[in-house]
């Protein structure tokens, strides 16, 4: 397994990722990534300074990945973005390790902290917020995610 940038030619892979995960828990709605216009254009919404978007390969699967971009409801702060890993994966510590890579890199991009949104139906990924320092906050201004009821912030430099 390798964790790096994703590529042009993984965008349609990562896509199917997290449709699919997002159709395992319920949240095929509007109001979530699901519907972002640029989801199969992922490597391309992340070619821009202050943001990046990882894949987490294996051969030549795409079994998972997770981005950072600045987050202008905070100062300094930049929102993991699109954290899903395949249902395949799922449980073995690959998502864990996705969002310590993301963070680390996001940290050395110079965000002091980081914010993610989830879902009461995530719970999965809630846990793995909480237990890595993320604190649950009241809803920001300006989240384009309207389905997701759970907004979370983590200092970086207590971090990772």
């Amino acid at each position: 397994m390798q964790i790096r940038k994703i590529t042009k030619k993984e965008n349609v892979a990562m896509a199917h990722v997290i449709r699919s995960s997002l159709e395992a828990y319920g949240l095929a709605l509007p109001g979530t990534v699901y519907y972002d216009a640029n989801l199969e254009t992922l490597s391309a919404s992340y070619d821009h300074e202050g943001c990046a978007y990882y894949v987490l390969i294996d051969g030549n699967s795409v079994l998972g990945g997770a981005g950072y971009d600045r987050f202008v409801g905070f100062e300094s702060c930049c929102e993991i973005q699109k954290l899903y890993v395949s249902e395949t994966v799922r449980g073995h510590g690959y998502g864990k390790q996705l969002l310590l890579f993301v963070m680390e890199q996001a940290q050395k991009a110079g965000y002091d902290h980081c914010y993610i949104e989830t879902h009461d139906q995530l719970q999965e990924a809630l846990g793995l917020y909480k237990k890595l320092g993320f604190q649950e906050i009241e809803k920001p201004e300006g989240v384009v995610h309207s389905t997701m009821n759970r907004f979370l912030i983590k200092n970086l430099e207590s971090n990772v």
